[in-house]
C-alpha cells in the first residue's frame, strides 16, 4: 500500500512540474491549462514544444526523448516524462558502477598549460611559455 502511495506522490509531483513549466512558457493562454490541454487549443507551435522539452530536461537534470516533442496533449508530456524519469532511474539502479566511472571518465585530463597555471599564485599571471629554439 505504500509503494501505491509514493508512485501516487510522484504521479502528482510529474503532473505539477510539467504543468508549472507549460504554464511559465505559455502565459496568459495557461489560464485553461489543464492535463487535457492540447496544444494546438494552446496555440502552442512546435517551436515551443521543444522549449518546453528542454526547459523540462533542465529542471529534472536528465536528457529526455526527442520523442517527446510530438507530444499533442499535457497529459502526454506527463506520460513520456515520467517513463524517461523511471527508465533513468532504472538504469541507474542496474549499473551503479557505471554511473561511477562515468563522472570520472568526462573529466579530461589538465593539459600542460592548466598546470603550469596551478602552479603560481592565483591573480598572477603565469609566465608566458617559450615557442622553443
Amino acid at each position: 500500500m505504500l509503494a501505491l502511495g509514493g508512485v501516487i506522490m510522484i504521479q502528482q509531483l510529474m503532473e505539477r512540474l510539467v504543468l508549472d513549466v507549460v504554464l511559465s512558457v505559455v502565459g496568459d493562454e495557461g489560464e485553461r491549462l489543464s492535463l487535457e490541454s492540447d496544444f494546438d487549443i494552446l496555440d502552442v507551435d512546435q517551436l515551443t514544444i521543444t522549449y518546453i522539452v528542454l526547459a523540462l530536461e533542465s529542471r529534472l537534470g536528465l536528457e529526455l526523448p526527442t520523442s517527446l516533442e510530438e507530444a499533442r496533449t499535457v497529459a502526454e508530456l506527463v506520460a513520456g516524462a515520467q517513463k524517461a524519469v523511471r527508465e533513468n532511474a532504472v538504469t541507474k539502479s542496474l549499473h551503479p558502477a557505471t554511473n561511477k566511472m562515468s563522472l570520472h571518465s568526462m573529466q579530461r585530463p589538465a593539459s600542460k598549460r592548466t598546470a603550469c597555471r596551478a602552479r603560481h599564485e592565483p591573480g598572477r599571471r603565469p609566465p608566458r611559455l617559450s615557442a622553443g629554439p
